[in-house]
Formats: C-alpha cells, sequence, structure tokens
C-alpha cells in the first residue's frame, strides 16, 4: 500500500541543507550534499562493524572521537570503498574544502559517501576531489542557506 506524502522544505533552526550537482552521478543528478550547524554541535554516528571500512568511514570515526562536528560533506554516486591510504586522503580533503569554504576546523567536518558501486578511481585516486573543484560544488553548497 502506497501512502502519498506531500513534499516540502525542511527548516531546522540553526542548520543550513544544500545540495548540488557536481558531475560525479552519469544520471546528470544532484551529487553532493551539505548540512551545516551554524555553531558546533554534539555528536554521535553508528557505523558498520565490518573489518573492512570504506575511506568516509575511517574519517568519521576520528573525527567524532571529538564529540562535537558542524558539518557533515556527503557525496552520492561515489562510495570511496577499497581506496586504501589514498581514499582516506580524499576523504580528508573533501572535509578540508568544505571546512575552508565554511570558515570552520576541518576536525569539525565528517565526510559521508554513498554509491551503488565501489569508487570510480583515475590517476591513481578518487575523481570526487577533482570533481568537486572543477566544478566548485563545495563552494556553492556552503553558499546556499535554508529559509528560516
Amino acid at each position: 500500500m502506497r501512502v502519498a506524502v506531500k513534499r516540502r522544505p525542511i527548516r531546522v533552526p540553526g542548520f543550513r541543507f544544500a545540495g548540488v550537482r557536481c558531475g560525479l552521478k552519469d544520471s546528470g543528478r544532484r551529487d553532493l550534499g551539505l548540512i551545516v550547524s551554524d555553531r558546533p554541535a554534539v555528536a554521535v554516528g553508528a557505523f558498520t562493524t565490518n573489518r573492512v571500512k570504506a575511506a568516509p568511514v575511517v574519517v568519521g570515526q576520528e573525527r567524532l572521537r571529538g564529540g562535537r562536528v558542524q558539518a557533515i560533506v556527503v557525496n552520492s554516486g561515489n562510495a570511496n570503498a577499497y581506496t586504501g591510504p589514498a581514499g582516506v586522503a580524499v576523504a580528508r580533503e573533501m572535509t578540508r574544502l568544505a571546512a575552508q569554504q565554511l570558515g570552520i576546523s576541518e576536525r569539525l567536518v565528517i565526510p559521508s559517501s554513498r554509491a551503488g558501486s565501489v569508487c570510480r578511481c583515475r590517476r591513481g585516486g578518487c575523481d570526487a576531489v577533482c570533481a568537486w573543484r572543477r566544478a566548485g560544488c563545495v563552494r556553492t553548497a556552503s553558499t546556499r542557506r535554508s529559509k528560516r
């Protein structure tokens, strides 16, 4: 049974949300999201118990040990899984770029990636950061504000 649900913007005081197209998805749909708190927030996370963890999970676990997060940068279409140290470097670069555009500490940004398959790698590393830089996606997402 399907239930019709009216779509409407979500407004959460103190938080901003953005989604943009960076070219990671072949479909041309939005593939980068950014969630930002106006100030550092207490945060916890639930992660896989698998011994094999994608790079964003490794970086996210490191950062959440501090107990505070101010932003989450999410890409879709590039899981950054099974990429080893190069993937961890890409996940850190993703958070560094977001932090730089937001004017906050890199330690307050955690990465998240979602894709139906493992990372598409080029030139020995993931293509996500290159695509974001080329399209200016983190800058675009960081300047969008939700209406309050």
